[in-house]
């Protein structure tokens, strides 16, 4: 991933090297006036002795709309499929089918730069209802480090179909709690590239519909 602050950048090369480092900009009239302390934290202290210093959430809401140039049957085909769908998923690093329609995705682990920072498991149960035109899931409790939820809406329109997605998920960081304000938006820029890159191969399987909005 590109644009991250060259300061995050450094200090996730510290704390992978094993040691907290605070920078400190010292006031605005002292332009470039920084003070680097070693507080001598190290990885085992934050995760092991303060466990509310250790992990932290973010929340992950996707909507898109497209259109393809496929028939809805062609459509509901595809993504009542698990195992089919998720093969145009990227960054899957393993997909396990648990029996009665639940699946447990297994991610690629998410690197900002050269650091890795976070594999993101979760199972969840699928539902297909071609009547009512939608694939829905719902999260297994107990399974991985994120619940996900959500569904596909198919919207036939006469020989083509309008595709909605909805998701949901909610992820926890095993890293400490302050960062999350640097990493949540980084962490959110990522799944969302993802889904997007999902859509297109989607797109290019069914034939997207130029017009569509």
């Amino acid at each position: 991933m590109h644009g991250f602050p060259d300061y995050l950048h450094i200090f996730l090369r510290c704390f992978t090297f094993g040691h907290l480092y605070l920078f400190i900009v010292m006031s605005p009239d002292r332009p470039g006036s920084t003070k680097q302390l070693n507080l001598g934290i190290n990885r085992g202290t934050l995760f092991h002795h303060n466990r509310a210093f250790m992990s932290f959430t973010v929340t992950i809401n996707i909507n898109r709309t497209f259109n393809t140039a496929a028939s809805f049957e062609k459509v509901f085909e595809l993504l009542s499929n698990v195992a089919k769908s998720s093969s145009f998923f990227p960054k899957v690093e393993q997909m396990v089918d648990l029996g009665d329609n639940i699946w447990r995705w297994e991610m690629e682990r998410i690197g900002i730069g050269e650091h890795t920072l976070q594999q993101s498991i979760y199972a969840c149960k699928y539902v297909s209802d071609k009547e009512r035109k939608i694939v829905t899931w719902t999260p297994v409790d107990g399974i991985g480090n994120a619940v996900v939820s959500g569904k596909w809406e198919l919207t036939p329109k006469q020989e083509e179909c309008k595709v909605t997605l909805q998701s949901n998920g909610v992820l926890t960081v095993s890293l400490p709690g302050f960062l999350e304000f640097f990493l949540s938006p980084l962490i959110r820029m990522e799944f969302e590239g993802i889904i997007d890159q999902y859509i297109a191969n989607l797109k290019k399987e069914l034939g997207h519909n130029q017009a569509a909005r």
